[in-house]
C-alpha cells in the first residue's frame, strides 16, 4: 500500500505503539474496578433489584439501585471486551503472528473452562447431568456457545470478535480512501448495533434461553475499538460524543422498559449487554481510562493481573459450597460476601498461577 494512501487507524497504531512495551495504565485501573463490578452484580450488593422479573415491568418505576446494577456494574463485562480487542488491534501490529497466538489462547481458555463447568461445576456442584445440555440442536448450540451455561461465555465470544475483526482489519487496509473507509466504518457500526438488538428476538422464537449471552450481543464492540484505536490522538471528543450518548441511550433504556421493546423470552425484562447504552457507556469508560498517566498502585496493579482468576473464580465461591461462604454471607451481609469472594478468587488465583500446566488459564 502507497504509504501516502495508508488509513488513520494504521498512522494512529504506529503513532501509539512504536514497540511492544507500549502501556497504558489506566487499563490496570479499569481491569481492576471491571473485576469488583462483576462479583458486586453477582452478589447484589446493593440489595435486590426489581428488573429481573418480565411480568412486572409494566409497574416499576426503576431505583437508584436498578440504575447502579445496569448502568454500572454491568458495564464491567463490555469494558473487558473493549479492552481485549482495543489492545489486539495495537499487539497484532507489533507481533508477528499475534492473530494465531490469540486464537489459541483464547480457544484454550474456553476449552479449559467450558470443560470446567460441564464436567465439574454442574454435575458435582450443582447434581445436575450436563447430557442434558445436549439433548438437541438448540440445547447443544447454545451450551457452545455460553461456555457451557456459565459466565465463560465470554471466552467464546470474545473468540468469535477477534475472529471477526483480523478479517475486518484485512478488509480496511484494502482500502485507499480514507472518505470511503470512514463511511464504511461508521455504516457497520450501526448495523451492528441494530443487530445486536433485533438477533436475540429472533433467537428467541427459534427457542434459545440464552441469547443475551451470545457473541452477535458483543460484535459492537469490534467496531468501536477500531474506532478508538483510529482517534487515540483524539480522544476528547470520543469522551465528549459516547458520554452523551451513553447518557441518552440509558434514558432510553429506561423509558422504553413498560413496552417490552426487548426480548422476554428471557428472565431480564431489561437485558444485561443487549443494549446500546453499554456499547457507548464502555467505549466512554475505555476512552477516560486511556488518559491517565502514571503507574496504577501495587493493589491496583494486582487486581488487574488477577482480574481473569477473579472473574473465572468469583461465582463458585458460594454459600453452601465453599468453606466460610455461609457464616461469612450470614454476618456480614452481601458486601462482606463480596470482599471474601474478592480474597479467595485472588488468593486460588495467586496459587494456580505458580503451577505451570494451569498458569495460562489464570
Amino acid at each position: 500500500m502507497n504509504p501516502a494512501t495508508t488509513s488513520d487507524l494504521q498512522h494512529s497504531i504506529e503513532r501509539a505503539a512504536p514497540s511492544q512495551e507500549t502501556r497504558f495504565p489506566g487499563l490496570d485501573y479499569l481491569r481492576a474496578v471491571a473485576a469488583l463490578l462483576v462479583v458486586m452484580w453477582h452478589t447484589q450488593v446493593f440489595g435486590p433489584f426489581a428488573v429481573f422479573t418480565p411480568d412486572r415491568v409494566s409497574s416499576i418505576i426503576p431505583t437508584v439501585t436498578d440504575i447502579l446494577y445496569y448502568d454500572v456494574c454491568l458495564l464491567a463485562v463490555p469494558v473487558f471486551f473493549q479492552i481485549s480487542l482495543f489492545l489486539y488491534i495495537l499487539n497484532r501490529k507489533n507481533k508477528k503472528g499475534y492473530f494465531r497466538r490469540r486464537i489459541v489462547r483464547l480457544f484454550l481458555l474456553y476449552f479449559f473452562w467450558g470443560s470446567f463447568s460441564l464436567l465439574f461445576v454442574y454435575p458435582v456442584l450443582f447434581h445436575t447431568d450436563p447430557r442434558t445440555f445436549f439433548s438437541d440442536f438448540t440445547n447443544a448450540a447454545e451450551t457452545i456457545m455460553t461456555g457451557g451455561r456459565s459466565l465463560y461465555y465470554y471466552f467464546f465470544s470474545l473468540l468469535c470478535c477477534v475472529a471477526v475483526l483480523e478479517y475486518w482489519l484485512y478488509i480496511l487496509q484494502k482500502i485507499n480512501s480514507e472518505k470511503a473507509s470512514a463511511f464504511l466504518k461508521t455504516g457497520v457500526l450501526v448495523i451492528s448495533l441494530f443487530s445486536m438488538l433485533l438477533f436475540p428476538h429472533i433467537l428467541a422464537h427459534l427457542g434459545f434461553q440464552t441469547h443475551y449471552w451470545i457473541p452477535l450481543n458483543f460484535f459492537p464492540y469490534i467496531f468501536t475499538a477500531v474506532l478508538l484505536a483510529d482517534r487515540l490522538d483524539n480522544l476528547g471528543k470520543i469522551i465528549l460524543w459516547a458520554g452523551l450518548l451513553y447518557m441518552v441511550f440509558s434514558l432510553f433504556d429506561w423509558l422504553c422498559l413498560p413496552y417490552y421493546i426487548w426480548s422476554n423470552h428471557c428472565w431480564h425484562a431489561l437485558p444485561p449487554y443487549t443494549r446500546i447504552s453499554v456499547v457507548f457507556g464502555a467505549l466512554f469508560v475505555v476512552s477516560c481510562g486511556l488518559k491517565i498517566r502514571g503507574s496504577a498502585p501495587f493493589i491496583v496493579r494486582k487486581l488487574s493481573e488477577y482480574s481473569l482468576g477473579i472473574y473465572c473464580l468469583h461465582t463458585l465461591i458460594e454459600p453452601g459450597i465453599f468453606p466460610g461462604s455461609w457464616w461469612i454471607a450470614h454476618n456480614g451481609g452481601a458486601v462482606g460476601l463480596a470482599a471474601y469472594r474478592v480474597m479467595v478468587s485472588v488468593l486460588l488465583t495467586y496459587f494456580f498461577k505458580k503451577i505451570p500446566v494451569l498458569k495460562s488459564a489464570f
